[in-house]
C-alpha cells in the first residue's frame, strides 16, 4: 500500500468518527441557589417576562439576561445555556448596527 492511499484511509476514518459525534446533550433543567432543579420552560418564561420591560427590549444580550437571572432570581445558569434558549425562542436581541455616518463619504 501506498503511503499516499493510507494516509487517505486514515483521514477517511477520521471523518467519519467525527460524523458520528453528535456532542453532548443539552441538559432540560438548572439549578437555583437554595438546590432546586428547575426546568427550561421556566426559565424560557422568565426571560420572556425580561425581555417585555423596558429595559431590556432594546438592549441585553444573552450576558445581561444571565446576570440579571443569578442576581434577581438566583438561577445557577451558564451564559452559553441562556444564549441557546434564547436562540431557539428568539429571544436573541439584535446585534450592533454599523454606524451609516462611517460609510457616507464616498471616493
Amino acid at each position: 500500500m501506498t503511503s499516499s492511499t493510507w494516509y487517505q484511509s486514515q483521514r477517511q476514518k477520521s471523518e467519519d468518527r467525527r460524523k458520528q459525534n453528535k456532542g453532548h446533550p443539552n441538559t432540560q433543567t438548572s439549578v437555583t441557589t437554595e438546590g432546586e432543579t428547575i426546568s427550561d420552560t421556566i426559565v424560557i418564561e422568565v426571560l420572556k417576562n425580561m425581555r417585555k420591560e423596558p429595559f431590556f427590549q432594546n438592549g441585553g444580550g444573552y450576558r445581561k439576561l444571565t446576570k440579571y437571572l443569578r442576581r434577581n432570581y438566583g438561577f445557577i445558569i451558564n451564559k452559553k445555556k441562556v444564549y441557546r434558549l434564547c436562540l431557539e425562542n428568539g429571544l436573541c436581541s439584535r446585534g450592533r448596527l454599523k454606524d451609516q455616518a462611517a460609510h457616507a463619504y464616498q471616493y
